[in-house]
């Protein structure tokens, strides 16, 4: 018996059958580009019920450590309206008065958040994209990804200064942000 093992491919078939690649030219349709978002229909987008949707959302995600009991506790995050026609997230632990606020906001043909903290000044802002959302929960998930994100960044940060950082709420959701 030959300890040959070869793979039986017939003349003229591709490897890999009907999934095997195809020299094909690329389509002649583009898509057109969405039109940019104005500073007062970024300003319209930013609701009540989108702030009440973003706490929601939030709520029970970050976890960090109670700076009076040492337990572990969810983070509290409160969205509200601010008076430039955008949003602010307030997110602290329950026991403290102290925490961290992510500014969501057009300036310059150009939404973004960014994180107002004294201690962790090197978190830059992070663009969004506000001509691709169909609706609320589209706002919502965006918004929601990139203060997740900009979170587990702090937290990243934190542990390489060996100092006790705050948490995701669960080991799933850290290596859900930290697969991306």
């Amino acid at each position: 018996m030959s300890a040959d093992i070869s793979a039986r491919q017939p003349k003229g078939i591709p490897a890999g059958g009907q999934f095997a690649a195809t020299v094909h030219g690329e389509p002649a349709v583009a898509l057109p580009a969405q039109p940019p978002v104005t500073q007062e229909q970024f300003s319209a987008l930013m609701t009540e019920e989108l702030a009440v949707k973003i706490d929601a959302s939030l709520k029970g995600r970050i976890r960090g450590k109670d700076w009076y009991s040492g337990s572990r506790v969810d983070q509290v995050f409160e969205a509200e309206l601010d008076d430039e026609g955008g949003l602010s997230v307030y997110t602290r632990q329950p026991s403290s008065d102290e925490g961290v606020t992510y500014a969501i906001s057009m300036a310059d043909g150009t939404a973004r958040i960014t994180l107002n903290d004294d201690y962790n000044t090197g978190v830059k802002p992070r663009d969004l994209h506000p001509e691709l959302w169909t609706g609320p929960d589209d706002a919502v998930r965006e918004i929601s990804h990139v203060i997740l994100d900009m979170e587990g960044g702090v937290t990243e940060a934190a542990a390489s200064r060996g100092e006790t950082p705050d948490g995701f709420a669960s080991d799933a959701e850290y290596r859900r942000w930290k697969e991306r």
